[in-house]
């Protein structure tokens, strides 16, 4: 354990946590769930809070026997991880290098949840995840440099249009493996993506280096080599292939359109600096047509009639960002042009093409691509125009006579084509299992419709924020068919096809933001004559004749639903069962009545949970509650930490005389304290941790109290109940109650002080929520009933302070002006 970690345990009380899967006359002979620590060369690190949107670690892996920390960082170290994380239970994390949230761990008592593998052990909890590293790891995996005649390129980013044309699957991906399904096929280039993808080209013309380190995913086939990551390509050039032949247009990645390019003008002896072209308008732009040239800026100065440097290739002619400007045919000793014209667009000059750069300080295989016309690179020369400020402006064949340029002035040009942007651009991968055949093969579509499934069009996604919400696989690999179909099964309206082989399904979609077709342009793994969607983009469809919408049951005979509860953390329910048969409402208020209990909740789907007593909880809107049941479909079982909830109106509430000793597993963190009047309906006031002696003094005292006109050194959410009876606040540690006096806290450091330990929580008989539901009193000495609020005489600001027993003749408070109440024990977060 880090020196951090013991001097944080200083201040926590230990919590042992029980076992789930447990009915309460078991208590006394069940096991308790501790972490292990060690486990084997593996240390523990703490217990770290984490998120959906940023992980703590990035790679979860199933383990088939059932999750446990002995079976997690086996199969981390297995796959050459130095982390391994444990967390809702179930879930597996591995990596070698922790995300930033990996800072400083919360309290261990959050990690509460057993593991099904081995329920003497914990697995962290709801966004809660126990953290292993491994004092003796497997050797990490590396980037393999060379294999055969195939040499390591550079790590690329990859996103939107991809890098490479032709994608394979190969079982145990690995740089043995892809690289000799890229031979096989005749590509000289081989390029490994995500762990699993293998893509393959002859030519590579454009992309952007990143550092090796984001190459970062364990292959399949070989945990000791590394295979990519997400959205970065790791790129081997065969010295053995042959290159592309460099006469010839680059025609094979004519699928899609070069699109967000820019061009540089290059000069053709090698000498200077590159010059970046820009689309520069010579007339005004209010003219209904204008006319623009390919033209360099002065010392960084465009000119007022500056547009732009983002082109298009597309059909063998040249678009600007503005589509309605097109390239014109080019005329010997002219600017090369383009046009503007509005509402019907000139067609554009349709005899440009490009071709792989022979001079590529990458290699024949690798670099920006040489713009054509009829065939022809060296057309071209940059021209300093005299007219204006010596602009480089692109001629076509400079001739003598021109009376804009000194033709002696020029010099020979090759334009070069330039990826303008990596985050916006479209695909046209082909998911191929043999060597494809370019005239033959049938270009992939979106299908619509599919049976009574309407196309929505391609529409933006991201993984931070999903336009639906459930992700499945599909039997046989992803189609249209195939996930429309499972996704009519499950009962949902809307079907998403995402990346090729993701299927997404829910009942709405969060948004809808509609990107061209274009950039939904993956094929699918099972039909590649459809499409399923792209990076980040999703081919959205909608089910004209759904089946009947599941619903949240109301009622199981004597069971009433009660309300969808927000869940996570310190959880709602104690003791979580498994239903053989498949969750439902019928299937887990049954097992909970069996099992002697009043309330029944369902979660996540999957998860049946019971008790006797919910002693706190956010009621959240219904529509949060909106996973399929497993059991029934035309039912919701609750969602991801919202928890579905039960009331067995036949059932035996617990005592409101008794403590909620049942719960004593662990501690109630974070809490409120509110003072409720006893016999009126005046409403509950919060009550704080008011310091009564400065803040300056190295020890002090304070006492819980009102701020009606604020109070200086004040808390009031951090007083937590520990198992064994301590009702702490923040850092200080309560006396024993004194009849007549305030409840007082002390602080010292070091903290030596023996805490008063008879505190409890009881049920509260009053709750508008029945007398299963509502936040618990605070009992001291297993009395709830000799708490008062009495106004402080000496204090000016009106506070009241939470007296114990009140007495006469109190030199801080008259007795008849206090008021008796009850201590209700709220979550800060409720």
């Amino acid at each position: 354990m880090k020196l951090g970690h013991i001097v944080i345990a200083l201040f926590k009380l230990s919590v042992a946590v029980s076992v789930v899967f447990a009915h309460p006359s078991d208590l006394q002979t069940r096991q308790s769930a501790t972490i292990k620590d060690p486990v084997g060369a593996w240390e523990f690190r703490g217990c770290y809070l984490d998120s959906v949107y940023t992980r703590t670690l990035q790679y979860r892996y199933e383990i088939a026997e059932g999750n446990s920390a002995d079976a997690c960082t086996a199969e981390c170290h297995n796959r050459g991880y130095k982390y391994a994380g444990l967390e809702y239970g179930y879930e597996c994390w591995c990596d070698n290098t922790p995300t930033d949230r990996y800072i400083f761990p919360n309290s261990e008592e959050e990690c509460n949840m057993p593991c099904p593998g081995d329920n003497t052990q914990l697995c962290g909890a709801g966004n809660r995840i126990i953290i292993y590293e491994d004092m003796d790891p497997a050797p990490q995996p590396a980037i393999k440099q060379s294999h055969g005649t195939w040499s390591y390129k550079a790590c690329y980013r990859d996103m939107g249009m991809r890098l490479m044309t032709y994608r394979f699957a190969p079982e145990d991906n690995s740089v043995e493996t892809c690289t000799a399904v890229c031979q096989a096929n005749g590509y000289a280039l081989a390029g490994i993506e995500y762990g699993t993808e293998c893509w393959c080209d002859n030519y590579l013309p454009y992309g952007s280096q990143v550092p090796d380190s984001d190459c970062s995913f364990t292959c399949p086939g070989d945990p000791l080599q590394r295979c990519g990551g997400s959205m970065r390509l790791q790129v081997y050039v065969n010295s053995a292939g042959t290159p592309p032949d460099t006469s010839q247009c680059i025609n094979w990645r004519a699928l899609y359109t070069f699109n967000g390019i820019k061009l540089r003008a290059i000069r053709r002896d090698g000498s200077g600096d590159p010059v970046q072209l820009y689309y520069i308008t010579t007339t005004p732009k209010g003219d209904p047509t204008y006319w623009l040239t390919l033209s360099g800026c002065v010392n960084g100065n465009c000119g007022d009639g500056f547009s732009n440097n983002w082109y298009t290739l597309h059909e063998g002619t040249i678009l600007t960002f503005a589509s309605s400007q097109r390239i014109l045919p080019p005329r010997v000793g002219e600017p090369q042009l383009f046009i503007s014209q509005w509402p019907q667009p000139y067609a554009g000059h349709k005899q440009y093409c490009v071709k792989p750069n022979p001079s590529s300080p990458e290699g024949p295989f690798i670099g920006s691509p040489r713009l054509a016309i009829g065939g022809q690179t060296n057309q071209w020369s940059l021209c300093y125009n005299t007219t204006d400020n010596g602009r480089p402006t692109v001629v076509f064949h400079p001739l003598a006579s021109n009376p804009h340029y000194v033709q002696s002035a020029c010099w020979l040009t090759m334009i070069a084509f330039l990826r303008a942007s990596l985050l916006s651009i479209v695909s046209g991968a082909i998911l191929v299992s043999s060597t494809p055949s370019l005239e033959a093969r049938q270009a992939p579509t979106i299908k619509n419709p599919v049976g009574a499934w309407q196309s929505k069009g391609c529409v933006q996604d991201s993984v931070s924020s999903r336009v639906l919400g459930l992700r499945y696989a599909v039997p046989g690999g992803n189609s249209a068919e195939g996930c429309t179909t499972l996704c009519h099964d499950k009962g949902y309206e809307y079907a998403g096809l995402e990346y090729g082989s993701e299927c997404w399904c829910d009942h709405q979609p969060a948004y809808q933001t509609i990107r061209p077709d274009s950039e939904c342009s993956f094929p699918c793994p099972a039909d590649a004559t459809e499409l399923c969607g792209g990076g980040n983009r999703m081919v959205l469809y909608q089910d004209t004749a759904p089946k009947p919408k599941p619903q949240i049951k109301q009622s199981v005979g004597t069971w009433n639903y009660k309300g969808c509860y927000r869940d996570w953390g310190v959880r709602l329910m104690t003791f979580r069962f498994t239903v053989p048969e498949g969750n439902s409402a019928e299937s887990c208020t049954a097992l909970c009545q069996s099992k002697g209990y009043g309330l029944a909740g369902m979660e996540y789907a999957t998860e049946c949970w019971c008790d006797n007593y919910l002693p706190y909880g956010a009621k959240m809107p219904d529509s949060e509650c909106n996973f399929t049941c497993p059991g029934d479909d035309l039912q919701y079982c609750g969602a991801s930490a919202r928890l579905q909830i039960y009331v067995n109106s036949a059932g035996t509430p617990p005592s409101p005389f008794n403590c909620i000793n049942w719960r004593g597993i662990y501690s109630f963190q974070n809490n409120v304290l509110y003072a409720v009047p006893r016999i009126s309906t005046t409403p509950r006031t919060k009550l704080f941790n008011v310091r009564t002696n400065p803040q300056t003094d190295p020890n002090w005292y304070s006492i819980i109290a009102t701020c009606p006109a604020g109070c200086p050194w004040t808390d009031y959410y951090n007083y937590g109940l520990t198992s064994d009876g301590v009702l702490q606040s923040y850092n200080s540690l309560p006396l024993a109650p004194v009849v007549g006096s305030a409840q007082t806290y002390y602080f010292t450091w070091p903290q030596n002080t023996v805490p008063y330990n008879k505190f409890c929580v009881k049920p509260n008989p009053a709750s508008p929520d029945g007398p299963f539901i509502g936040f618990p009193r605070l009992a001291v000495d297993g009395a709830t009933d000799k708490w008062s609020l009495c106004p402080n005489i000496t204090d000016g600001g009106g506070r009241r302070d939470l007296v114990y027993s009140p007495i006469a003749n109190h030199p801080h408070y008259v007795k008849a002006a206090c008021h008796d109440v009850f201590v209700e024990v709220t979550p800060y977060a409720v």
